[in-house]
């Protein structure tokens, strides 16, 4: 099998997970770290961001970090 198709599949694969199951990572994770990794990857995901992260701890985020989410996300 090509490395190409073993690349698809595997991110189809993560897409087809249940949304419980990221809520409970977003849970366990800084909001700006979950931001920051998941925010352009597609429509679900950006849905499941705006509606379920709401806890962010800037405090030990670097200034690049911290432009990119407060410009990427609803922070308020």
């Amino acid at each position: 099998m090509s490395k190409q198709k073993r690349v698809k599949r595997d991110n189809t694969s993560l897409e087809q997970l249940p949304n419980e199951l990221f809520i409970e990572i977003f849970r366990s994770l800084n909001g700006v770290d979950i931001v920051y990794v998941f925010l352009q990857l597609n429509n679900r995901f950006q849905c499941l961001l705006n509606t379920y992260v709401t806890t962010f701890y800037f405090k030990s985020v670097s200034k690049a970090k911290f432009d990119f989410v407060t410009r990427q996300h609803d922070i308020h």
